[in-house]
This record gives C-alpha cells, sequence and structure tokens, in this order.
C-alpha cells in the first residue's frame, strides 16, 4: 500500500475500535510497526471525526514507532507453535484484529493484539503485546456509520 491519505492522527487509537477489521498486511518496516487495514472504526471522540456517531474509514493505515517486543506469540489450535522476538520476522497477510487494548506509560504507549489469521495455514492465531512511542492512523474518508451504532 503506497496510498497517501488525507486524514492522520498522532497517538488517537483509542478512539478507533478496530474489533473485526481486517489488515491486508501487518509487517515492520524502518523502526516501525505497519498495520495496513481494509478499514477502521474511528468512534465519535476522535478529534478527526466530525460526525456524532461512530464512522467506518476506507482504506487505511496504523503506524507504531520504535516498538519493543514485550511478547509475540503465534497459535496453532490454541497452542503456541512459536514465539519471535525480532520483529523483522513480522510480516503476516490476511488477519483480523479481534482486540487492540492500549495504555499510556511514561515514555510512549503499551498495546495488547489479538489477531486471527484468514489463510494462513501455519498458525491461527496471535497475540502480540508491544511498546512504542508513538502511534499514527491514517485514512481518507469516513464512510458509513458504523455498525455497533
Amino acid at each position: 500500500m503506497n496510498k497517501k491519505f488525507n486524514i492522520i492522527s498522532e497517538n488517537n487509537l483509542e478512539y478507533i475500535d478496530f474489533h473485526d477489521c481486517e489488515c491486508s498486511r501487518l509487517h515492520y518496516e524502518n523502526d516501525t510497526l505497519i498495520f495496513e487495514m481494509e478499514w477502521m472504526e474511528v468512534l465519535s471522540e476522535h478529534p478527526m471525526n466530525p460526525h456524532d456517531k461512530a464512522h467506518q474509514s476506507g482504506e487505511g493505515m496504523v503506524m507504531l514507532h520504535l516498538p519493543t517486543i514485550e511478547q509475540l506469540v503465534l497459535y496453532k489450535n490454541n497452542s503456541e507453535i512459536i514465539s519471535v522476538n525480532d520483529l523483522n520476522n513480522v510480516d503476516f497477510q490476511d488477519t483480523i484484529l479481534l482486540q487492540y487494548d492500549e495504555s499510556k506509560t511514561n515514555d510512549g504507549y503499551k498495546a495488547k493484539i489479538y489477531l486471527l489469521f484468514n489463510s494462513n495455514k501455519e498458525f491461527d492465531s496471535a497475540l502480540i503485546e508491544i511498546s512504542y512511542n508513538k502511534s499514527v492512523a491514517m485514512w481518507d474518508e469516513l464512510k458509513d456509520v458504523s455498525w455497533f451504532e
């Protein structure tokens, strides 16, 4: 995805609901963990949402800058298959974000992320616990009102 986005939001991920959002690619590049999103649910409280209800974006991107892995575990049939310690090995296709829990720390943010893999034959899910110094979310437009409104 080499697309330029019109809306750029820093450190506002608490105002985005990622539940069941599709991520076409999750990879590490240039000290950044990059989520190439099919869509995101932008909550009404988000500073870049002019509506009084949550709306779904079109394609978007989330970037976590200077990430450090606390834990990254890949699972198959609810059994741990592999623990990954190096972000350079992260390049996943076709995932669904089930949960994204973020908290503020003294020097940035921490997140716990649960993923499902749609078409991976080696793994079916992943747990990622990661710390990072800032986040950037980008998209072009807000489309329909979110399904949960």
